[in-house]
C-alpha cells in the first residue's frame, strides 16, 4: 500500500516518518509515502 504527493515547482515538501524528518526538504516532483507512517508537510515559496 503506497501513496504519493505531487510537489509543484513553487513548493517544497518535508517528509516525516514516525515524527522524524526523513532526508530533509524535497524539491519538485513526486514523493512516495507509506500511509499511516509517513506525513508530508508542504511549504509554499511564493509570497
Amino acid at each position: 500500500m503506497i501513496g504519493f504527493y505531487v510537489i509543484k515547482q513553487y513548493e517544497r515538501g518535508v517528509q516525516f516518518r514516525l515524527g522524524r524528518v526523513k532526508d530533509g526538504p524535497r524539491g519538485p516532483g513526486v514523493i512516495f509515502v507509506i500511509p499511516l507512517v509517513d506525513r508530508v508537510h508542504r511549504v509554499s515559496l511564493r509570497k
